[in-house]
């Protein structure tokens, strides 16, 4: 699975529970491998094709759930940034 925002964990936290292997990759890596394989369109199917022929080209790490202080520690960050950028959001009327 790719990196998207704050759902990957998530979903991958789920799968691990249902007794699947996971393994996490970073949009970068996908996106190299998709140049090489010639793919002019880009659409969801394309994108799926890729990740696939990634995943099955490679031999992947399987994610493991992070402890339960660095989850804490993730979302004390999160909203730590949140903060932080609140005053600018407000500044500039985008609040």
């Amino acid at each position: 699975m790719e990196t998207k925002g704050l759902y990957h964990q998530k979903f991958a936290c789920y799968m691990q529970e249902m007794d699947y292997d996971v393994s996490i990759v970073l949009p970068n890596k996908i996106s190299n491998h998709k140049r090489t394989l010639d793919v002019k369109t880009v659409t969801d199917r394309t994108c799926s094709e890729a990740k696939a022929c990634f995943g099955l080209e490679r031999k992947l790490d399987n994610w493991q759930k992070p402890d339960d202080t660095f989850r804490s520690l993730q979302q004390l960050t999160r909203e730590r940034d949140q903060i932080v950028d609140e005053p600018t959001m407000v500044k500039n009327g985008q609040w």
